[in-house]
């Protein structure tokens, strides 16, 4: 029995801070693995222990794990879109063809997100004075500054209609 929210791990895992990733990490001992299948927390847990050890191209220091997650980090940094991280890497994978770089944004969203590394974007104030988040969500403009929330001519078209029948406003800045 455990106490304040503490977990069981099985026996053949120990604490490890020498895994590429930092930190606490739980690592496989050798030991055998039972013969049921794993519930799908326990396959998404295995899959990232693989993850993690298997390497990005052969005597590469960064596990496979550690690139998506330094790269998909630069692409939240820069705001990248969705496709123009697709873009880079179908340019990595060319350029790299012996590496295991993954095939799209969305491939790379998969294994980030059962590390359980997601994400919230929240509409900003252009000048950082305050953020669109919580009651504040959908307030026009600033409450410090008074600069509105929404870009000029500020509807975009969500469906590719040419009608306008589906339009949302497009917020001036987002995090």
């Amino acid at each position: 029995m455990h106490s304040h929210g503490e977990q069981s791990f099985p026996p053949n895992f120990i604490a490890s801070d020498d895994c590429n990733l930092g930190g606490n990490v739980f690592c496989e001992t050798g030991t055998s693995v039972p013969d049921e299948e794993p519930n799908e927390e326990a396959a998404k847990f295995y899959n990232l222990l693989n993850e993690m050890n298997e390497e990005l191209y052969e005597g590469s220091k960064y596990s496979k794990l550690s690139f998506c997650i330094r790269l998909f980090h630069l692409k939240c940094l820069g705001g990248w879109t969705e496709n123009s991280f697709t873009m880079l890497l179908e340019f990595l994978r060319k350029m790299f063809p012996f590496a295991k770089i993954p095939q799209s944004c969305q491939d790379m969203k998969r294994l980030i997100k059962d590390l359980g590394l997601g994400y919230d974007k929240i509409h900003s104030c252009p000048n950082d004075c305050m953020l669109y988040w919580g009651d504040q969500k959908n307030q026009q403009s600033c409450h410090v500054c008074g600069k509105s929330h929404w870009m000029n001519g500020n509807t975009e078209d969500v469906n590719g209609d040419e009608g306008g029948a589906h339009l949302r406003k497009k917020p001036v800045k987002v995090m």
